[in-house]
């Protein structure tokens, strides 16, 4: 009778995690500063439960989404949260290396985005982007007025400062069509490139920690902490840098996505850089973690660290720092 009950308490137990994993990624989908790991716990739930199990966390997660939001976020949770998730961990039953893996994943999900964004807009990516974005800001003042109940202790402790956020607004909302021209020239396709290979990086990073592998090998996570960028990238980084000082038509705009995205690699370099140096150190999980946290809030530190390793190695210099000096006997 005791073994009945125990096996239905550790069966009661399995099924709460299981159904835990949809509610903490909206949650992470709907608190916006956290939306990068909105796809981890569907990662997580496909990798320790199978396929199966994985394709019924993203229903789940699905039927949360459509019931609790509008359908524009709806459509908006389906493409940054199942839609990563299952395509990634599918792509990583082909045990491919990480770095195809990542890539492969990002030219599906960029290709499906426009194919989408295509049939929305009715083949008129631009005017149909620019109208809505033009649409939300000039709205933003509104947006101030309808919740100013909400900045009230706000607008008693910083009366000017308020005002001062109300006049950036009114701004923001006459200048609208510059500010969205801009942004959707310049920044658009580099932002979202960069916020898919930051969140699957985020994802190779959990899983590995709790022991699930990822890409062709599944020793842990040592081999992060040896990649680098691709040699060849300096030249397109070089370019995109000098050409994203001065302005050119077409090719600004497309130089400067393209240094936005390079300066997310470089990034991930020097991150994999600090991870091999935390892990020669032999530090602490505490140790680690406050480091990670100072490369978030520095994030052109690692980035630098990335960019220059193609000159100094210093994962090279690292490990003979680690390597004790024979002692020769004297004769």
């Amino acid at each position: 009778m005791n073994f009945s009950i125990q096996n239905l308490r550790q069966t009661i137990e399995s099924l709460g995690q299981f159904l835990l994993l949809p509610f903490l990624s909206l949650l992470f989908f709907q608190s916006h500063l956290l939306i990068f790991l909105a796809p981890l716990p569907l990662m997580y739930g496909f990798k320790k439960h199978g396929r199966r199990g994985g394709y019924l966390l993203s229903f789940l997660a699905l039927g949360l989404a459509l019931v609790t939001g509008s359908p524009t976020t709806f459509l908006i949770f389906l493409l940054t949260t199942p839609l990563i998730a299952l395509l990634f961990c599918e792509l990583s039953e082909l045990k491919l290396p990480l770095d195809q893996l990542i890539l492969r994943t990002t030219l599906l999900l960029i290709l499906f985005y426009g194919a989408v964004l295509g049939f929305v807009s009715k083949g008129q990516f631009y005017t149909f982007l620019h109208g809505h974005a033009v649409q939300h800001l000039h709205s933003l003042p509104q947006i101030l007025d309808q919740n100013v109940a909400s900045f009230s202790s706000f607008k008693k402790l910083n009366p000017s400062q308020f005002d001062q956020l109300k006049e950036k607004l009114v701004t923001v909302a006459q200048t609208a069509d510059a500010i969205s021209a801009t942004w959707i020239q310049e920044k658009l396709f580099g932002y979202v490139v960069s916020g898919i290979l930051l969140t699957l990086w985020l994802a190779t990073l959990f899983l590995r920690f709790f022991r699930i592998s990822i890409g062709r090998t599944s020793s842990g996570r040592e081999d992060l902490t040896k990649w680098k960028a691709p040699d060849h990238l300096i030249w397109f980084f070089i370019a995109s840098f000098f050409l994203n000082e001065i302005t050119v038509p077409i090719i600004t705009p497309v130089a400067r996505n393209i240094f936005t995205i390079l300066l997310v690699i470089y990034f991930l370099h020097g991150v994999a850089i600090a991870a091999f140096y935390f892990s020669h150190k032999n530090y602490t999980s505490f140790q680690k973690a406050l480091g990670y946290v100072l490369l978030v809030l520095f994030p052109f530190l690692p980035a630098s660290f990335g960019l220059f390793d193609l000159w100094i190695n210093f994962r090279s210099h690292i490990g003979k720092q680690n390597k004790k000096p024979v002692l020769k006997p004297k004769l």
